[in-house]
Order: structure tokens, then C-alpha cells, then sequence
């Protein structure tokens, strides 16, 4: 998995249950990529025992003990991971003790699409800069001066403006969005 990480750098992955610890966090970090966020799926031991008991075609070990174990092992092992990322504001918190339903609208409200800001004068850089970082970060760069225009939104007030981008960006389906000259 690593090897393939690094050989195609500008794309964009999705990796479930991985790191489970936080030595695996701070080496796949300083030798893989680091990572733009972490889902965390904060769900009960009930509500986790109660859905593993109840899946169909589930694991031979799927028991009470055995669950027991697993969970203990994710309290001690596993939530670290949460807390270490958390002091880097990129833990994404999901309440999975939901209808599936309402925790996949949480998900993809938290996946899509993640929006940073440029701000500058002309000739600071940040265009060159910008393209640079999208092609590398596999990100989709918007010039909100551009936006309005290829929109006919040039004349139009503030609010409608503001609420014809969000629009756009709502209905985006490129993970992150870099925002050039906005406001």
C-alpha cells in the first residue's frame, strides 16, 4: 500500500482502519504523505455489538467475548490515533450510533468537498502557487474573480454572488477545492 501511495502521489485515498496505532501515523506521515483528514466513526460498544451480532455472513469469531476484546483493543490501541490527530483539527467526528442514513450524510458533509482560501495582491504568487499545489494535491483550483464572470455574476449584488458560489460548491464532487480571491 505504501509503495503505491508514493508512486502516484496526486491522488486521493481513502483508507479504512489504517494507522491503528500512532507510531503507524507518524511513520506513514513523514515517509508516505500526511494525511488531509481522519473520518472517526465514534460509535458505542452496544451499538457496535448490537450490529455486529446482527450482520449476516459475519466473522466465525463474531461473539460476545471476542467483540469484547476487539473493543478493548480500539479503546487502547486505536483512539489514540484520534487524540494525536486531533491536535491538528483534522479528525471529522461522526455520530455512528445513527441510522445508516443520517451517518452517510454526516460522512459526505465531512468529505466534500473541503475548501481553502488565497488571498493576496497581484503578482504575490498565489496563482502560480496555486496551480502548483492542485496539480501535486490532486485539489481543483477556483479564481472567484473568473467564477463570476464565466457566471455573469459581475453586476449582480454581493449575496448573489456568494450564493450562486455556494451553490457550485455544493454540488462539487472534487474532495478539495482551492479558493482564489475569495472575498
Amino acid at each position: 500500500m505504501i509503495n503505491a501511495l508514493i508512486a502516484n502521489p496526486s491522488q486521493n485515498y481513502l483508507i479504512d482502519g489504517f494507522p491503528r496505532e500512532v507510531d503507524q501515523c507518524t511513520y506513514f506521515e513523514t515517509h508516505v504523505c500526511e494525511a488531509q483528514n481522519v473520518l472517526f466513526f465514534d460509535c458505542s460498544e452496544e451499538t457496535a455489538t448490537d450490529r455486529i451480532l446482527g450482520r449476516a455472513g459475519g466473522r466465525s469469531d463474531d461473539n460476545i467475548e471476542t467483540i469484547k476484546m476487539r473493543f478493548e483493543t480500539y479503546t487502547t490501541k486505536n483512539l489514540p490515533v484520534i487524540t494525536y490527530y486531533e491536535q491538528f483539527g483534522k479528525v471529522r467526528r461522526i455520530d455512528a450510533n445513527r441510522d445508516i442514513l443520517d451517518i452517510y450524510d454526516d460522512t459526505r458533509r465531512a468529505m466534500l468537498p473541503q475548501i481553502s482560501c488565497m488571498i493576496g495582491p497581484k503578482a504575490s504568487g498565489k496563482t502560480t502557487l496555486g496551480n502548483a499545489l492542485c496539480k501535486r494535491t490532486n485539489m481543483k483550483l477556483i479564481n472567484y474573480n473568473e467564477f463570476l464572470r464565466e457566471q455573469n455574476l459581475n453586476d449582480c449584488d454581493e449575496e448573489t454572488q456568494t450564493v450562486a458560489l455556494i451553490k457550485c460548491l455544493s454540488i462539487e464532487k472534487v474532495p478539495r477545492i482551492l479558493l482564489e480571491d475569495f472575498p
